[in-house]
């Protein structure tokens, strides 16, 4: 008896979840859209990453940045990436390229190491300027990057997000000649991002961002690069 109380109980939570996301105005969302804008100045520490975890940034303003990507091209591990870091009084910056012999770690002064955390953290913020963008484009009566896009503005009030949501017509056509469509998703909370989700088709596209958690981890360097330091 008690099992059938709890089995019954599955159906009401998912309901009273789902009424908790509520359509909004599209004025209301632009203005919240602003809020997390006007709040990329103060993004200090934050880690992104892709679905799978083969890309992610890690950036925390003053100590350190890192990048990694791995890909397996033609059953080949490939893994590149940009570091660049303090450890107590020495600053250091590495490349780790496909090719292991171009990978040195690197000692650099104060200067340099203010002029790469500088161009890092404008890459950061492209990362999420790009999906801002991407949104104030569809919300464009006629917007420039796709031929058509029919929006949504919900307001979930139970995990106190907003999500977009969109259905576009790509500018260009499938191998059939039809318009490619793509369905995008982004959420924010507490005036910062907190996913972007693309999908065409069977592709999909991934990109999610946390606060005050980023991690540096030390490249492994080659051996034949343990003499550069």
């Amino acid at each position: 008896m008690k099992r059938t109380k709890v089995l019954t109980l599955f159906p009401f939570i998912a309901l009273t979840l789902s009424s908790c996301v509520n359509g909004i105005s599209k004025d209301e969302y632009e203005a919240k859209l602003s809020e997390v804008e006007a709040n990329y100045a103060n993004i200090t520490n934050v880690h992104i990453n892709n679905r799978n975890n083969t890309t992610k940034y890690d950036y925390k303003e003053g100590e350190f940045y890192g990048y990694y990507n791995f890909a397996l091209i033609i059953f080949v591990p490939i893994t590149q990436g940009t570091y660049t870091w303090k450890d107590g009084d020495k600053y250091y910056h590495t490349e780790v390229h496909a090719d292991s012999s171009k990978t040195k770690k690197s000692e650099i002064s104060k200067e340099q190491f203010d002029t790469y955390m500088t161009a890092h953290k404008a890459k950061i913020l492209s990362l999420m300027s790009e999906v801002t963008l991407k949104i104030h484009d569809f919300m464009q009566e006629n917007p420039t990057t796709v031929s058509k896009a029919e929006n949504e503005y919900k307001y979930d009030s139970f995990n106190k997000e907003y999500h977009f949501y969109s259905k576009v017509e790509e500018t260009y056509q499938d191998s059939e000649g039809n318009p490619t469509k793509t369905d995008y998703f982004v959420s924010f909370k507490d005036q910062k991002l907190k996913e972007y989700h693309a999908k065409t088709g069977t592709s999909d596209s991934y990109r999610y961002f946390s606060y005050g958690d980023a991690k540096f981890n030390e490249p492994t360097m080659p051996d034949n690069s343990s003499n550069n330091q």
